[in-house]
């Protein structure tokens, strides 16, 4: 995946597993030991788990400001502004755009989805001719950045307020977070299908 989301999926599977391991062998603590050495077990496993939770979270961390800056970046140029076959496309949606089928739009733009000024031209061509961009596919009121910038805004309640039992807000929950980050990924890469949206 690019810029790097495949190493926050990764940390956020990690930290998933982490805190199962650590309640379930909270679990096995309270049914092996008695109550005073069960809870001095616990309090260790808990304790065990606000470092590993703390060391995931730097983790994450530095590599979602990372992945936002490579995205703020690559959304500042296009690589595609200066490709004939964009400017053929971009010419043949312009000229009869609105009698075009939209799978033959759609087939017409896929290979040039994954640059974020191409996915925002077509777009606005289409909005321009009463079409909307989602039916052919252009997740034009989605946009990678703000979810990643989400996805980083959420995460700080997911190692910290997930590891000490409290309720979570349903964006900071870790399969949220991975359903997110694999939605941007999706519209970095020029795969993300509008009509298969779930959440």
């Amino acid at each position: 995946m690019k810029y790097g989301i495949d190493n926050l999926i990764g940390i956020m599977e990690d930290f998933t597993k982490g805190v199962q391991r650590s309640r379930q062998a909270e679990a096995e603590a309270i049914k092996r030991y008695n109550s005073d050495t069960a809870q001095k077990e616990v309090a260790s496993l808990r304790d065990s788990l606000k470092q590993f939770a703390k060391k995931q979270a730097g983790y994450f961390e530095q590599q979602i400001g990372e992945t936002i800056d490579a995205v703020q970046k690559d959304q500042e140029s296009s690589k595609y502004l200066s490709d004939a076959g964009f400017a053929n496309a971009v010419k043949i949606i312009s000229s009869g755009g609105e009698k075009l089928a939209g799978d033959v739009i759609r087939a017409l733009v896929r290979p040039y989805m994954d640059d974020y000024v191409a996915r925002r031209s077509v777009a606005a061509i289409l909005s321009q001719q009463g079409r909307d961009p989602q039916s052919v596919g252009i997740a034009d009121n989605v946009d990678a950045l703000s979810i990643l910038e989400g996805v980083k805004r959420d995460s700080v309640f997911t190692f910290f307020a997930g590891n000490t039992g409290a309720d979570l807000p349903m964006s900071s929950a870790p399969s949220v977070i991975v359903h997110n980050l694999n939605r941007a990924a999706a519209i970095l890469e020029g795969t993300y299908d509008a009509d298969a949206v779930t959440i």
